[in-house]
């Protein structure tokens, strides 16, 4: 290979590796991750609206409190349909916050029902200032009467999510 087709193939690579970087760097930057599991228990009740509170587990073994303020459709069928807002709030104070809309599905009697769930993040406090992006949520309904339970939905969620500082 003659000196000088080396030095094109050399251009040449080092130019597309430049393009290649520049595009990279123009390109959105993919959202960090948020996975839990979390139990809640229905404290409080009037007509269609209500409030859960309960515990979150963090993949990263971080606890959080949760209050999730809902609203419920009344039931068409095996069916119903809920919105509301959630809040996490961290030992250290940072605190996040979703809407989500969502559906309780009821089986046949004597099964457990299970919900799914998907939103927005909304706002953030601390190390969460500027949240931004999207959850999703999925849970099952648990036997009330069993002994030691300490919620009566057990689920897990999911957020994806940048900070706009």
């Amino acid at each position: 290979m003659t000196r000088t087709m080396t030095f094109k193939l050399k251009s040449a690579a080092a130019a597309l590796g430049l393009g290649l970087g520049l595009m990279a760097g123009m390109a959105p930057a993919q959202g960090e991750e948020l996975s839990w599991r979390q139990s809640s228990i229905r404290t409080e009740a009037q007509g269609s609206n209500y409030v859960r509170r309960g515990v979150a587990m963090f993949a990263n073994g971080e606890p959080a409190t949760l209050t999730f303020q809902g609203v419920a459709k009344p039931p068409e069928g095996d069916r119903q349909e809920f919105s509301g807002r959630m809040l996490m709030r961290f030992e250290d104070g940072a605190t996040f916050t979703f809407d989500m809309q969502g559906v309780t599905q009821f089986g046949p009697r004597g099964t457990a029902p299970t919900i799914s769930a998907s939103g927005k993040l909304v706002e953030g406090t601390g190390r969460f200032a500027g949240i931004s992006g999207t959850i999703e949520f999925n849970g099952r309904g648990m036997d009330v009467k069993a002994d030691g339970n300490l919620g009566d939905i057990f689920g897990t969620g999911r957020a994806t999510y940048a900070l706009n500082k």
